[in-house]
């Protein structure tokens, strides 16, 4: 495109320097000047030629205009074509500088792979020595296990002796922790009825009519005098010994007696604590016992009214 314009440029002003030149305008002043017999055919030519020059200067006039119009059109392409080269170089300065991180990045990653490796190896080393250490506690634990399930067999086995201990003996240990715990003056007050302190021995005593009975006549006078700090020791200590001697003289029973129930002189003793001479009971302080085979009162219970 830039070629023909520049061709058609030459043309115009080759034609037009023809047209200053003093030869070719002596051709034109002759072929005016020519004889009359020719004078028609002249005046055509030259107002052809006139025509023709006035048509070609138009035509050249506007393709002169026509290629201003195209040079600035390709000044204003040539300016957008410097700006996008400008931008192409911007981009590719960024795309160098891209390539440079891409590059660094490349060599970052390459170290840390590096370390990477060298921590992998030795994760995987102690890896290596964990199992050796899982395998022996491994083999600890079965030990271990079997040591344990003898130890657990065997403490089961205990278990099943002390619970058939503690269901047949439990209250013959109670009785012995009670006696035990009795100051020692009660302890010697009662020495002619607990003649033998060991749990066989207290237990044996208890269960002897004579030795039973002996015993609930020394509660009965430490009630009634109501100064002993052990009482409620030694009443506990006297049920506990009464329902052993009922296994052997079931005859035997506590009396049945209540707060509220009418005093009865034949089935009760008022302590010195009362209130009133007769009348319903307000507590009991120590419960006596009957023959229910009889319905005889063997010991009178000692209530407060």
């Amino acid at each position: 495109m830039d070629e023909q314009l520049i061709g058609d440029q030459t043309l115009k002003q080759s034609f037009l320097l023809l047209l200053e030149d003093s030869e070719v305008q002596g051709k034109v002043r002759e072929i005016m000047l020519k004889p009359a017999v020719n004078r028609t055919l002249e005046t055509t030519v030259v107002e052809d030629l006139a025509l023709n020059d006035n048509t070609l200067t138009q035509e050249l006039q506007e393709e002169g205009n026509n290629l201003d119009i195209e040079v600035i059109k390709l000044r204003s392409e040539n300016e957008e074509m410097k700006e996008i080269i400008i931008k192409l170089k911007s981009l590719l300065g960024l795309k160098d500088s891209a390539l440079n991180k891409s590059n660094e990045a490349i060599l970052s990653l390459n170290q840390d792979k590096s370390g990477l490796e060298a921590n992998l190896s030795t994760v995987t080393s102690n890896l290596n020595q964990n199992k050796q250490s899982l395998s022996e506690a491994s083999s600890n634990y079965k030990y271990l296990k079997t040591e344990y399930d003898s130890i657990k067999a065997k403490y089961e086995e205990q278990e099943k002796k002390i619970a058939y201990y503690r269901d047949n003996f439990e209250e013959d240990l109670r009785i012995k922790e009670i006696y035990d715990a009795l100051s020692t003056q009660t302890k010697l007050s009662t020495d002619n009825i607990f003649t033998d302190p060991s749990v066989k021995g207290l237990v044996a005593c208890g269960i002897q009519e004579k030795y039973i009975f002996n015993l609930w006549d020394y509660i009965k006078a430490e009630v009634v005098k109501g100064n002993n700090s052990d009482q409620e020791r030694i009443i506990q200590l006297f049920i506990l010994l009464f329902n052993r001697f009922k296994l052997a003289y079931p005859m035997f029973e506590l009396q049945r007696v209540k707060a509220g129930d009418k005093f009865d002189t034949q089935s009760h003793i008022k302590h010195n604590k009362s209130e009133n001479m007769s009348g319903d009971i307000q507590s009991v302080l120590f419960h006596g016992c009957i023959n229910t085979k009889t319905g005889k009162v063997l010991k009178p219970s000692i209530v407060i009214l």
